[in-house]
């Protein structure tokens, strides 16, 4: 059963508002049939050092569209709320569609950042020449892009909590 959107805004603001003690696990809805681990840290930090990043360091517009490339993952996750804090738009893209529905999805939704995960390193170099409207690829674990964007934690880390 995947959750939908009005589910996910309901449960961050039921978790907003709720009183829990530091480090303590919660579990929050993103999407998946299966709720992803975070302690309240962990999830306050990451969600909004993306959104303040896509803000102020990729200089994304209010409402920009920002795709998602990337299977349930805890950065994944944080992607998600991170975006809905900011007032992005987030274009979810199927990971496992084919390279020429990722270029053709992500061109025609007019993507302004790309966030991807490792599976996807080998398509990158027809992803980034076939998508000259992308101004940003970040990628989602790891480090190591060899000058064709950032990670994400580089980029959340440049900006602080």
């Amino acid at each position: 059963m995947l959750i939908d959107e009005e589910s996910i805004a309901a449960a961050w603001k039921s978790l907003l508002k709720s009183e829990r003690s530091k480090g303590q696990i919660v579990y929050v809805p993103h999407g998946a049939e299966r709720p992803v681990r975070f302690s309240r840290e962990q999830i306050f930090r990451l969600a909004l050092q993306i959104c303040n990043a896509l803000h102020r360091k990729l200089e994304v517009p209010k409402f920009g569209r920002v795709a998602l490339l990337a299977g349930a993952d805890p950065n994944a996750t944080a992607i998600c709320h991170g975006c809905w804090l900011g007032n992005f738009s987030l274009v979810l893209v199927d990971p496992k569609a084919s390279i020429e529905r990722l270029i053709a999805v992500i061109n025609n939704a007019e993507v302004d950042t790309v966030f991807f995960s490792m599976a996807h390193m080998m398509t990158m170099s027809k992803l980034i020449k076939s998508c000259a409207g992308v101004r940003h690829w970040v990628l989602t674990e790891g480090s190591g892009l060899n000058g064709h964007g950032t990670s994400l934690h580089v980029l959340a880390n440049l900006l602080g909590d």
